[in-house]
This record gives C-alpha cells, sequence and structure tokens, in this order.
C-alpha cells in the first residue's frame, strides 16, 4: 500500500487527444495524448505544427501548461507516421489528401 508507506504518485492516464474532457483532465494529474497528425489526413510537411497546435488547442487548454507539483500538466504519448505510409487515414474514403 503506497499510503502507508507515505508515497504519493500523480495519477496520469493516455488517451486519443480528441477524447480528452474537462471532466477526465479533473480526476488526472497528466493528461497524456495519442496525437496522430496522419489519421487527419494531414502531408508530412504540415504535421509538425498541426500536431503542436492540435495538442495546444485540445489538451493543454484543458489544465493549462504548468503546475506547481514538479511534472507537466500534459504530454504528447504518442505521436508518429506509419512507417509504410499509405492513404488509410480511419475515414471510409481514405485520406483527403493523397500524399499523406
Amino acid at each position: 500500500n503506497l499510503t502507508a508507506k507515505s508515497i504519493t504518485l500523480p495519477v496520469a492516464t493516455s488517451d486519443r487527444g480528441d477524447d480528452w474532457t474537462s471532466g477526465l483532465a479533473e480526476d488526472t494529474d497528466i493528461v497524456m495524448s495519442n496525437v496522430h497528425p496522419f489519421f487527419a489526413g494531414v502531408t508530412p510537411n504540415e504535421a509538425p505544427g498541426w500536431a503542436w497546435n492540435f495538442w495546444q488547442t485540445n489538451d493543454v487548454v484543458l489544465t493549462g501548461s504548468s503546475n506547481s507539483k514538479g511534472y507537466p500538466n500534459n504530454i504528447i504519448s504518442e505521436i508518429g507516421w506509419p512507417s509504410q505510409g499509405g492513404n488509410d487515414c480511419g475515414t471510409d474514403n481514405g485520406c483527403p489528401n493523397a500524399t499523406a
């Protein structure tokens, strides 16, 4: 039992970046977001800026960027691009941008 040993740890959980809600963020210490530009049909050249903007406007906004507890409120826990590329962005009609 961690409490009996006076050990206090932050609670973190990870989910898709657009699945986070303010209620879920209130119940965790660290919001860990999976942010995948590929599934949004974003081109590789646009991906870094898109990922940063998505994270800031969907996840960081829920908790703010810092706290006094010594750890970040938000972390991008998963990001990347399929090693084989492709055009299956998780929608019925494929990627909206054929170069993805």
